[in-house]
């Protein structure tokens, strides 16, 4: 009978302990997609708005800060509104938990304003977003005191970029640019 209670009890842990780290998988899955959602909005914004059509002239005339220059615009507000769409954990992604970045070309440099990227930015404009949920809440792992509280202090985040597909195939920027305005991303 002892026997029976011990391993009745250690069996009760283990599933309650299944659950929670689902409960996490869950969450990274989650992230993972409203990540997905935000890159590929930002990249839509950009591809859409025509900036890289005209990439000698974007940075000078304003064009460019205009659709991705910094925090408040519209690629960058875009790309939150999506992430924000999703829900992580049960709980909508706070604006603080999301970084959206600007990348010129495969290798190049990465910045929050596109206005300074030069012109790799215009061949294949990349859009790199990070989302992050802090405090997921757990459920069973409290009732063994491995938590004090509700919460625990695991996080879950994702990255995803997404790239203004260039169709012209052009992969460096050279004095043959030829300027288009793609109308597609990938992931």
């Amino acid at each position: 009978m002892a026997l029976v209670t011990v391993a009745l009890v250690a069996i009760i842990a283990m599933a309650a302990l299944s659950i929670d780290i689902g409960t996490l998988y869950q969450a990274k899955a989650e992230a993972q997609r409203a990540a997905d959602a935000a890159a590929l909005t930002g990249a839509r914004v950009i591809s859409i708005s025509g900036i890289t059509g005209d990439p000698v002239n974007g940075p000078k005339d304003g064009s460019w800060a205009d659709i991705c220059g910094g925090d408040t615009s519209p690629a960058t507000l875009a790309a939150i509104s999506a992430a924000q769409q999703n829900l992580i954990g049960g709980v909508a992604v706070l604006s603080g938990s999301v970084n959206v970045l600007y990348v010129a070309g495969k290798s190049g440099a990465s910045n929050a304003d596109c206005t300074d990227l030069g012109l790799n930015f215009a061949v294949n404009p990349i859009v790199k977003v990070s989302v992050q949920r802090t405090k997921l809440p757990i459920f069973f792992a409290r009732v063994f005191s491995l938590f004090g509280s509700n919460f625990s202090g695991t996080s879950v985040s994702a990255t995803a970029s997404a790239e203004g597909f260039n169709p012209s195939n052009l992969s460096a920027v050279g004095l043959s640019m030829i300027p288009v305005q793609p109308r597609c991303v990938k992931p």
